[in-house]
């Protein structure tokens, strides 16, 4: 199956307008994660996956074991203080996959090489080999580069900032690497 992507990161496609939107009014349940799932990833794009086969996977990982998620981990809502770390703004906290947070606090902090993701991993979970967990989390960041990329158009949407403009454009790129 060749490579493919869904019509709404199309990078020639310059009107964001045409892209699908969705009406964003509070935090996102499982369910309503996995309804964006299947209209991003029900093609399946990657190498190597079949028609369908990134959808089942990343919703097997969010259908799974649910635990307290932040669910926005990047840079900007981690305080250091005395040498402790606090999360703060936790709008979007709910129940989510464990991994979740982990492929968060990664792609939203443009944390992208193999070998340090597999430290970490390493580190995190205590063990030696993370292969299942590093496979996981590369899918959560390519599906929460289009959660965000939904997200930001709403919010442009709705708000006209062009810094939602720019997170789109930032998550339009991340999902096409």
């Amino acid at each position: 199956t060749p490579a493919l992507t869904p019509s709404f990161m199309n990078p020639q496609d310059e009107d964001i307008n045409t892209a699908p939107t969705m009406v964003i009014r509070s935090t996102p349940t499982a369910k309503d994660i996995l309804i964006l799932l299947n209209l991003t990833f029900s093609l399946g794009f990657e190498e190597g996956l079949g028609e369908g086969d990134l959808y089942k996977e990343i919703a097997h990982l969010l259908g799974g074991k649910q635990v307290i998620c932040h669910n926005d981990l990047w840079s900007g809502n981690t305080l250091i203080k005395e040498g402790r770390a606090y999360l703060i703004d936790w709008e979007f906290s709910a129940t989510n996959s464990p991994i979740f947070d982990l492929a968060s606090l990664l792609s939203e902090n443009k944390i992208e090489d193999e070998d340090l993701i597999k430290f970490f991993l390493r580190e995190y979970f205590e063990k030696e080999d993370v292969s299942q967990e590093y496979k996981d989390v590369k899918h959560l960041m390519k599906f929460e580069d289009a959660l965000w990329f939904y997200w930001a158009k709403c919010r442009y949407l709705d708000t006209g900032k062009e810094s939602f403009l720019a997170i789109m454009k930032d998550k339009q790129e991340a999902y096409l690497k």
